[in-house]
């Protein structure tokens, strides 16, 4: 055998390894951020039902233990809520689900659209959560001071309104911000567990793409 053809069946073989290598890392790829994008949408579906059920365990509860104008505009109030939780979610959901069927093609750029569905799904949930917890705190304060005084007129730590000082008032403000941003921050640690551990695995995926 000639020297060259020996050096021409050698190079073959090793583009052979070499696509078979490749082919490889992009199934793997493809099968990992596949396994992601599911647990992203499985989490998505989980919390919907979640809040649904305890929307409804809620109004129910509201409407056995006392029907009135005021059970009725608070249960209104959670079910608008979690409405547009859903409304807000579905859209992400229905773009994440279409893309992570369609895997063919350019694999860098299709994790590159995923990335960004997921970011965007993300933050719009966390401005949700920023826009909604106010309203939610304001519910529960309008349920506890409703129900301290119809158990007992000087339940009220505040008067609202008349009250000879406003040191009641500024305690109140204060802890309520305080609820706020411990809340807020344990809101958000369970966003990352449930949905920013995922794009961060995302994100590895595509760098070891480009180092590749």
């Amino acid at each position: 055998m000639e020297l060259d053809d020996f050096k021409n069946i050698l190079n073959s073989k090793v583009n052979e390894l070499k696509l078979k290598s490749q082919e490889e890392l992009q199934s793997v790829i493809e099968k990992k951020t596949t396994t992601a994008i599911q647990k992203v949408l499985r989490n998505m579906l989980m919390e919907t039902g979640i809040s649904v059920v305890l929307t409804l365990a809620l109004s129910v509860n509201f409407l056995l233990q006392n029907i009135s104008s005021f059970s009725i505009i608070v249960s209104l109030i959670v079910w608008i809520t979690t409405i547009v939780q859903i409304v807000i979610f579905y859209p992400h959901y229905r773009n994440l689900k279409s893309l992570n069927k369609d895997a063919v093609g350019n694999t860098k750029m299709w994790l590159k659209s995923l990335i960004a569905l997921v970011s965007a799904f993300i933050k719009t949930y966390k401005r949700l959560i920023a826009i909604l917890m106010p309203i939610g705190m304001l519910i529960g304060m309008i349920i506890g001071y409703q129900a301290g005084k119809t158990n007992d007129p000087e339940y009220a730590f505040l008067e609202i309104p008349g009250t000879d000082s406003n040191t009641g008032l500024w305690v109140l403000i204060a802890v309520v911000a305080m609820l706020y941003a411990i809340i807020y921050f344990l809101v958000v640690l369970v966003i990352h567990l449930l949905y920013g551990k995922y794009l961060k695995a995302l994100k590895a995926t595509l760098a070891q793409i480009e180092e590749s």
